[in-house]
């Protein structure tokens, strides 16, 4: 890693956590897709994000949209905007208005596509828990000391 740039990134150039974020990027990618690596690059990516480096917003709100986690998304697709980055702005703009369509969701707003994801979810971990369930009963009745299976 470039000391120079970690220098400058610790001392609050945003622009600097910006280049050494896409670095720790670049360097994950080359090792395989290195978790620690990543999160190291998600750490100063936020505190460039948080100092309004625009393109480290529109990262974070990409980041946390392909992560699911849509409250943070749409704080950094807000932060973005407000920023004046036009992706962020159009994108905003087509949230609010319900035209964000995905295949999944019909056609329907992305509201009514998150809420779709949130049944799914809900349906497979209720799958799971009926699995769960039926194996522990299995495992139970056939290991029973009283009945004589063991």
């Amino acid at each position: 890693m470039n000391d120079a740039l970690l220098a400058r990134a610790r001392l609050g150039d945003s622009t600097a956590m910006y280049e050494l974020a896409m670095a720790y990027d670049e360097e994950a990618e080359n090792k395989g897709n290195d978790v620690d690596i990543y999160a190291e690059s998600l750490i100063w990516m936020e505190k460039a994000a948080e100092l309004d480096h625009v393109s480290a917003q529109v990262h974070m709100f990409e980041y946390y949209e392909l992560g699911g986690d849509f409250e943070k998304h749409f704080y950094w697709l807000e932060r973005a905007a407000q920023n004046g980055n036009e992706k962020a702005i159009q994108e905003l703009k087509r949230h609010q208005s319900g035209s964000v369509q995905s295949s999944s969701s019909g056609g329907k707003g992305c509201l009514e596509s998150i809420k779709r994801g949130v049944g799914c979810i809900l349906f497979w971990a209720m799958v799971l828990f009926v699995a769960a369930l039926v194996v522990t009963t299995c495992s139970c009745v056939l290991w029973h000391p009283d009945l004589g299976l063991m």
